[in-house]
């Protein structure tokens, strides 16, 4: 495996940050209204908020993600120039890295099923 290889994925993911946080903060402040509504239900605040913690969770998975593959390239760069002291760990990082990965984007999709659970929840409530 070339070292590039690895570092050529980290602009997706770092797009999938941005968006990522993008909702965090748009979550944020829709929780903050909803505190200083006096109809707001406790039951979507709440779900509101366990939203936010599936979204930090997964931002986290993406930071490591991020590491693993830059760690992935940076031992398999070394390993291509004559160091052969590192073994499996190349192919350690890059799989860690993808699993990690994975992990992240299957919160992201748990996110936006239970988004348009609470949301249509959020609309029977208000109507």
């Amino acid at each position: 495996m070339e070292w590039y290889i690895p570092i050529t994925i980290i602009p997706g993911v770092a797009l999938l940050i941005l968006s990522t946080s993008n909702f965090i903060v748009a979550l944020g402040v829709e929780i903050q209204q909803l505190q200083t509504e006096a109809r707001a239900s406790k039951l979507v605040l709440r779900k509101k908020i366990s939203q936010l913690t599936i979204l930090s969770l997964s931002i986290i998975m993406l930071y490591v993600s991020i590491a693993l593959f830059t760690l992935s390239g940076m031992l398999i760069g070394l390993i291509t120039n004559g160091g052969q002291a590192f073994g499996p760990a190349p192919a350690i990082s890059v799989s860690l890295a993808m699993l990690t990965l994975f992990a992240g984007i299957s919160l992201l999709i748990l996110f936006a099923i239970r988004a348009v659970r609470i949301r249509k929840q959020q609309y029977e409530i208000n109507n």
